[in-house]
């Protein structure tokens, strides 16, 4: 054996003898893994509800989200079906153009509501500001629609 490879043996086995003899000792109560004898089991999948409508209806009324919320109020099929198509007017007097299908347009200021009954705070270059729930959100323009300038 040749002295490099001496020299090498005799660092390793030392720092490896250093390691241990440094190392912590094992903390009383510290956390350990699941052992076999724990009882630790994997929790089953739950059982999808008989009739999925119902537990949707509980979901929406339970404080879950945040109040009591009247399912039959939130399902409005005219208010599900109009999207932002654009902004338009000067950044002073900015309208947002609401689109219901393919004909039919509406203009919206700021203070107005949209079709499912969201407040308008601020209407900006590239998407509105609304109020939802006491709290402003930004709702930004489609990145395919195109700003209308009249």
């Amino acid at each position: 054996m040749s002295l490099p490879a001496k020299r090498w043996l005799i660092a390793t086995t030392l720092a490896a003898i250093l390691i241990v003899v440094i190392a912590p000792a094992p903390q009383p109560g510290a956390a350990r893994g699941a052992q076999p004898g724990d009882g630790w089991l994997v929790p089953r999948l739950p059982v999808p509800p008989a009739n999925p409508q119902a537990a949707v209806t509980g979901l929406l009324k339970s404080s879950l989200w945040g109040g009591q919320a009247d399912a039959a109020s939130l399902v409005d099929d005219k208010a599900s079906r109009w999207r932002l198509a654009g902004i338009t007017g000067s950044p002073a007097d900015r309208y947002a153009i609401v689109q219901f299908g393919d004909d039919r347009i509406q203009q919206l200021k700021a203070g107005d509501k949209f079709p499912d009954g969201t407040f308008i705070a601020q209407v900006r270059e590239a998407g509105v500001c609304v109020v939802i729930e006491g709290k402003k959100r930004f709702l930004p323009l489609d990145s395919q629609a195109v700003p209308i300038v009249w």
